[in-house]
């Protein structure tokens, strides 16, 4: 299943490499892979997004969506 994580992972990239290209900080990275913050974005980081991660808008959906399930099964587990 593939989680923004794993995308960038994938990829080997760091949250601090991605972060500079989209211009926004580690701490906002995190909290997009981790679902603590939702993912909002401008379009030209959204541009920026879809290449650095060679994906498609609906690819990034289901990414996200992924996190978000991952974080609610591991804290209904608490």
């Amino acid at each position: 299943m593939e989680t923004l994580r794993t995308l960038r992972e994938q990829l080997r990239l760091t949250l601090a490499e991605v972060a500079h290209e989209l211009g926004t900080t580690e701490k906002t990275m995190s909290g997009w892979e981790l679902a603590k913050t939702e993912l909002k974005l401008n379009p030209d980081q959204y541009y920026k997004l879809f290449k650095l991660y060679r994906i498609t808008p609906v690819q990034l959906r289901e990414a996200y969506m992924n996190t978000q399930k991952i974080v609610d099964s591991t804290s209904s587990l608490d």
